[in-house]
């Protein structure tokens, strides 16, 4: 019984390293759209790396926060700057951080 507890333990961890890796994989195809000025492209990619991290770490790590703050800083980069901060506000919780 506790040969098989650990198997599936196993295989659990082996699943969540699997999205994170494809969260990874998200953010680094958002930072070439972001690099290559295609700004709204990067955000869609972040997006998709939010919805992994959120899943998987939770709202409150900071992975998390950091990509809010990359997402926000692509509506910068678009001259959304409302967007941004709205963004911040809802998704990151930056008002609790104040």
């Amino acid at each position: 019984m506790k040969e098989k507890a650990g198997k599936v333990m196993s295989n659990v961890d082996d699943a969540i390293q699997v999205q994170l890796a494809m969260a990874n994989i998200y953010r680094t195809i958002g930072e070439r759209h972001s690099d290559q000025g295609e700004y709204q492209k990067a955000v869609d990619y972040y997006m998709k790396e939010l919805e992994f991290q959120e899943r998987i770490l939770g709202k409150e790590h900071i992975e998390v926060d950091l990509t809010c703050i990359r997402i926000a800083g692509e509506y910068i980069k678009m001259q959304e700057e409302e967007q941004a901060v709205e963004f911040l506000y809802h998704h990151a919780g930056i008002k609790n951080h104040f």
